[in-house]
């Protein structure tokens, strides 16, 4: 009976459940535990059986749910080093200057008279 108690709430709640038990979220361990154990055609053996099949699919559920987290976090990594990526190539690109020294000698030879309307 002391296996009842090594698993988690949830386990004993879906025990109770499978067993036609009314328990509720709000019952604790222990209750849960005397609720199975006190009830009609109660058998040591089979609950076992039936807890650590529960116990297991739920780790199975935990194991298969980090896994999806860990792919979702590889799949976030991969598109932020891609996006990193793409903007360092952005910015390389921007920043090649083309060389201004010879336009700006061209620029600065303009009569500034020749462009002024109030001389024209």
């Amino acid at each position: 009976m002391s296996f009842l108690l090594k698993g988690k709430k949830e386990d004993l709640l879906e025990l109770a459940t499978e067993l036609r038990l009314e328990a509720t979220v709000g019952m604790t361990k222990p209750m849960l535990k005397n609720l199975i154990t006190r009830s009609a055609g109660y058998d040591e053996e089979d609950t076992k059986l039936m807890y650590e099949g529960f116990v297991e699919e739920r780790k199975e559920r935990e194991l298969l749910e980090e896994r999806k987290r860990q792919d979702n976090l590889e799949l976030q990594k991969l598109r932020i080093e891609a996006q990193i990526g793409l903007n360092q190539e952005i910015l390389s690109r921007n920043n090649r200057t083309p060389n201004l020294s010879s336009e700006v000698v061209q620029y600065a030879s303009i009569n500034i008279c020749d462009t002024c309307f109030a001389c024209a």
